[in-house]
């Protein structure tokens, strides 16, 4: 796969986003996987808290702001939410 001009390739960089996430509660991808592509993911939480899947959504960058797409995040977490509760978390 190739990079993006909005790729993270510096480790601190990566490790400070990943730090953002984690406060966060969800991650987003603008551009940096795909370009004209943006997304949001969630995390599916098992009893412990511990992060087992995630549910993520991802619009071209002409369909949706990014802080438009942002707004999405609520309804994704309701959703991961019920989905954690119905899927098998062995």
């Amino acid at each position: 796969e190739e990079l993006t001009g909005k790729s993270i390739t510096d480790r601190d960089a990566f490790r400070a986003e990943i730090g953002k996430v984690r406060r966060q509660g969800y991650a987003v991808m603008d551009e940096e996987n795909e370009a004209g592509m943006r997304a949001v993911a969630v995390p599916l939480l098992n009893d412990q808290g511990h992060a087992f899947a995630s549910l993520a959504t991802a619009v071209p960058v002409f369909r949706l702001g990014l802080d438009e797409l942002i707004a999405h995040v609520p309804l994704l977490q309701e959703a991961a939410a019920e989905l954690a509760a119905r899927l098998p978390q062995r």
